[in-house]
């Protein structure tokens, strides 16, 4: 037994090398267990185990002890890689949907109260003695049974308990009817947090939710309100709502804001409840410091009854009746003292509201690629926010230097609940929202499949390698070293096909492939241009040459309007608009002439691209130099250096008679 533990313990090191697993980390795991069990719209067991880093990965008992003993739950058998995931944190390789459905469950279990007094959600778990690792399943949770409480609230006054993320600030209404009141954000999904050397951005996809809630509870005094002994004022509780809506700003709300989702531009309204799910679609365009905001305005009724001491003159009269039957009656004048009782609506409000900062993420901005004649292409990527790959061919792909990870929030481990009756507690909470993030985890810029190749970055960012969060061990680019990102990136490849095309993002369900990306893309074809020297005069020291230089087509190509030249030999030339260029030249022999094009990505979109071509001058005026005749029989000998290497070996060979090679010899 102890053998084959140990054997085991050797291969997951081995796959914890391999894989950039961590040691472990000491925080808590929330568990799906927790909610139920699986969820038909949540990820199963075997996803979320896989799912949280910086988890209490503390797992003591061997692989097949750990799978007997949770054997109680109902699910199938653990595997090794499981096993591995509990004693280790993990980084994916790209964005993981898990997450969005882990939120999406969890966020069904927060705690919120109704104006009967009992409780939506699983409630919270009690505050262990286990201090922050301690999650577990709690039924007859007693914080859960104080929140249900029907005594809570005998007199059916509204929401007599509030619950919010511990540590989050809470507001009170002007009439201090309510009370605790907070608008929380729970996550926002898709979405990644990308870690920086001096902080993080979180990118946000074009469209997806906002999940987040408003507590509060409500406190009416049942006794007179005016100290006045001929005035007596109470309050009679009529109804309390919440309303939310999300907005799009530069900066914080201002205090003091009566109704902001009715004066500003609102993305979303969201629906009269406390827990919020509001689906959005934001603006394009992307500003500094930009943030989302959750606004709830709380508002609760109440009836104003007024009562108020009055007096006034009556007359009590005596009638009375004589011995002969007559009546006489008799009054005086007499003040009376009465209550007057009025009824009033009254309301109150107060405005909370929680921020996110954003970035709409928008991973590609421009595509274009360069079809040359020897069947290779390039590829020039230009985007606004970093990229995770870039699918070219079917095995031809870019790679980012980014890897993944999912974290919960800290600010809901624990949960603060109040009540009317001035208490208050902390408790572990049910709901924990993970948030994906990613990190490079090496510096050397790009990789690629073979056959793709990197030519260069033309614009792009320096960083400082960023830490990760407490508790979270895993391989990355070392803190004092930084990464590159690109903007602008220059690529070959071999292979090119539009059908394969797909751009992967840094947040999940952000990636762009078919019809939408192929429609993005500028293609140029690349030609060769013809290039040719003729000689014009020549005397004994000097000699004039005209260079022609014309499209496949025969079209002149005229380099004075745009990047690029010739040269020939030391001279920089460049060519009218019939093609042409004129250079008079000392008679020192040979020249190369080169053709020396722009490259093709910084030309104007009308501009046709080309690649190098180059010949050769000889400036020799009327008679040969011994150098130029040195020259060309030196190239000569270049050329013909392979053949007579392959005519020579050949003749090694038994029965072939290959050298000296007749063809060559000119003379017999």
């Amino acid at each position: 037994m102890k053998q084959s533990y140990l054997r085991r313990m050797v291969v997951f090191g081995l796959v914890a090398v391999a894989m950039g697993l961590s040691l472990p980390s000491v925080v808590g795991h929330p568990d799906p267990s927790d909610h139920g069990g699986e969820h038909p719209d949540g990820p199963s067991f075997n996803e979320t185990v896989l799912m949280f880093a910086g988890d209490e990965d503390s797992v003591t008992a061997n692989a097949s002890e750990w799978q007997d003993d949770q054997s109680h739950l109902g699910f199938p058998p653990r595997t090794d890689y499981l096993y591995l995931a509990k004693t280790a944190d993990l980084h994916r390789t790209r964005p993981s949907r898990r997450v969005q459905l882990w939120n999406q469950q969890d966020f069904q279990d927060i705690p919120v109260g109704k104006n009967t007094g009992s409780h939506e959600g699983n409630g919270p778990c009690p505050l262990a003695s286990g201090g922050a690792g301690a999650y577990h399943n709690c039924p007859g949770n007693p914080v859960s049974d104080w929140i249900d409480d029907p005594k809570e609230n005998p007199l059916g006054q509204g929401r007599t308990v509030a619950v919010r993320p511990n540590g989050r600030s809470a507001n009170s209404g002007p009439r201090g009817w309510i009370q605790d009141a907070h608008t929380s954000i729970f996550d926002i999904t898709p979405s990644t947090r990308f870690l920086l050397g001096n902080g993080s951005a979180n990118y946000i996809a074009g469209a997806g939710t906002v999940r987040g809630f408003a507590d509060y509870r409500v406190e009416l005094s049942q006794g007179d309100q005016d100290p006045s002994p001929d005035r007596k004022v109470f309050y009679e509780y009529e109804s309390d709502s919440v309303g939310t809506c999300l907005l799009k700003l530069n900066s914080e709300l201002p205090d003091n804001w009566d109704d902001p989702c009715s004066r500003y531009a609102v993305i979303e309204q969201g629906s009269n409840s406390q827990r919020v799910n509001i689906s959005y679609t934001a603006p394009d365009q992307n500003v500094p410091q930009s943030r989302f905001i959750l606004v709830g305005k709380i508002t609760a009724t109440a009836t104003k009854i007024i009562k108020e001491k009055k007096t006034r003159r009556e007359q009590e009269c005596t009638t009375t009746t004589g011995p002969n039957g007559g009546t006489r009656t008799v009054c005086t004048p007499k003040t009376v003292t009465y209550w007057e009782t009025s009824r009033k609506t009254v309301t109150t409000d107060v405005v909370t509201s929680d921020s996110r900062y954003i970035n709409v993420y928008s991973p590609f901005s421009d595509l274009e690629v360069a079809h040359f004649p020897d069947g290779s292409h390039e590829v020039l990527i230009t985007s606004q926010d970093p990229w995770l790959g870039l699918t070219l061919a079917n095995e031809s792909r870019l790679y980012s230097n980014y890897r993944f990870f999912s974290y919960r929030s800290p600010a809901w481990d624990q949960l603060s609940i109040t009540n009317n009756r001035g208490q208050s507690r902390t408790a572990m909470s049910s709901a924990h929202p993970l948030q994906a993030h990613a990190y490079p985890y090496r510096t050397d810029g790009y990789g690629s499949d073979p056959g793709v190749q990197v030519l260069q970055i033309n614009s792009g960012r320096n960083y400082t390698a960023p830490s990760l969060p407490k508790n979270v061990d895993l391989t990355q680019v070392n803190a004092s070293s930084e990464f590159r990102t690109a903007q602008t990136l220059l690529a070959e490849t071999a292979e090119f096909n539009k059908s394969h095309l797909q751009l992967t993002g840094l947040v999940q369900g952000t990636n762009i492939s078919g019809g939408i990306l192929e429609a993005q893309i500028t293609e140029h074809d690349v030609q060769t241009p013809n290039l040719t020297v003729s000689e014009i005069d020549s005397n004994s020291s000097f000699t004039r040459f005209r260079v022609q230089l014309t499209a496949p087509d025969g079209t002149p190509i005229e380099t004075a309007n745009r990047d690029g030249n010739i040269t020939f030999g030391s001279n920089t030339l460049q060519t009218d608009s019939n093609g042409q260029a004129e250079v008079t030249v000392p008679n020192d022999g040979l020249y190369t002439v080169e053709y020396n094009p722009a490259k093709w990505w910084k030309l104007a979109d009308d501009e046709q691209p080309y690649i190098s071509n180059s010949t050769t001058a000889v400036a020799s005026g009327s008679l040969i130099s011994f150098g130029t005749l040195f020259a060309l029989a030196w190239r000569s000998f270049l050329f013909l250096l392979p053949l007579l290497s392959m005519l020579w070996l050949a003749d090694q060979i038994p029965g072939v008679k290959a050298w000296p090679p007749t063809f060559l010899i000119f003379w017999k």
